[in-house]
Order: C-alpha cells, then structure tokens, then sequence
C-alpha cells in the first residue's frame, strides 16, 4: 500500500524482491526509497516526512514483521547487503518535533542512520538519529542504540543494553581486520555463481577468512 503526497518521489524495487504487508508513506518532495534485489520484506512501514529523505536497503536483507524505517527533515537510513532484521524493530531519524534551547536554537537535528553489511538486530531494538552500526555486528533484543556508540564500534561488535554499548567482540582482532577488506555482496554473488555454499556455513576462522577473501578479490574470474 502507498501513499504519496508530493513530486518527484521514487520507489525503487529491485529483482527478486518480495514484499508482503508493506505500507509507504510518504508527505514531501525528492525522497527515495530503494530495496536491493533478493530483499524480503514482511509486514513492514516506510514512511517520510518533509523533502530529500532516503531509506536504502542493501541486496539480501530481510524483515519479519512489525519493522518502522522512519527518515524526516532530509535524513537517510542505509542498511547494507544481507541485513536480518527481526520482529518490532524501529529505526527513526528524528524525533518528531522541535526542541531549543534559551537562546531559541533548535538542539535536535535529524541525523543519518547507517547499518554496515551483515547486521543481524534482534527482536525489539530501536535505532536513534545519528546511529551507525558496523559491518558483521550483532544487535541484542530490546538494545536501544544512539550516537553515542559510534566512538567504540568496530568490526563484529556485540551490541546490547539500553542505552547499547559493546558487550563483545565475535572474532579475534586479526579477523576484524581482515573483514574489513571484504564487500559482503560480492562474496554472495561469487558463492550463487560457483555453488561453494559450503563458506558460508562453517565457522569463521583464520583459514576460511582467507578463503572468502580469495572469492571476493576474484569475482571477475
């Protein structure tokens, strides 16, 4: 269902897309939604208020119901490649409504919301305004995560708590820096094209990463 009240609006739907039970909303000029291909999209509301928003979703991610990607006052929310995210999760960019200071300035801008590549985020978490979130992180349920994190995260970060803050790290350091080097989607697309579906399910290790690494830096062979 969509409903759309200004010009030049686009929504984007890419191949392999399926939607069920999403509603868009939007009330403002030039913003953009976008939904890679394969995405999954399940009982979930997209709405926009004001000009110039964006909500981008990375190839692969998947919803499951209950889900609220919330960009006014011109802000983005991105969710990289292969993102899963579960049930009553909320992303909002802003807060709704103006508060200033003694002075009369405003003090509560809208603010980006970035979420890196194969970002798994439980039941019932809520990302803020300015929140971003690295690639192979973990978001426990119910986290409430805010600017303030993003001082402290790195690669394969455990995020938990309200307010969040990194309760551990998935892999040794030497993996998360060799994670960094590596573009999740391209990895995918050398895995459908060449069937080893086998790297993706094992454990990651020293010698795997290499291997992943391998495919990706190969993936015009």
């Amino acid at each position: 269902k969509i409903r759309s009240h200004g010009k030049n609006n686009r929504i984007i739907i890419e191949d392999g897309v399926r939607l069920h039970h999403v509603k868009i909303q939007i009330s403002g000029n030039d913003n953009t939604i976008i939904i890679g291909r394969n995405c999954s999209i399940q009982d979930t509301i997209f709405a926009m208020e004001e000009n110039h928003n964006s909500v981008i979703l990375g190839a692969g991610t998947t919803t499951t119901g209950g889900v609220v990607f919330s960009a006014i006052e011109g802000s983005k929310i991105i969710v990289g490649s292969d993102g899963m995210i579960s049930r009553d999760v909320w992303f909002f960019t802003g807060d709704g409504h103006g508060i200033v200071d003694e002075n009369g300035k405003r003090t509560n801008y809208s603010q980006d919301i970035i979420i890196g590549d194969h970002v798994w985020i439980g039941y019932r978490a809520i990302l803020t305004k300015g929140c971003k979130i690295c690639n192979n992180s973990i978001i426990a349920v119910g986290a409430v995560c805010n600017r303030s994190l993003n001082a402290v995260l790195s690669e394969g970060c455990v995020i938990g708590g309200n307010p969040a803050k990194v309760i551990k790290y998935r892999f040794s350091e030497s993996i998360r820096r060799k994670l960094v080097q590596i573009n999740i989607e391209d990895v995918f697309e050398k895995v459908r094209k060449t069937k080893n579906y086998s790297v993706l399910h094992s454990i990651l290790n020293e010698d795997n990463i290499a291997e992943i690494i391998s495919m990706e830096y190969d993936k015009e062979n």
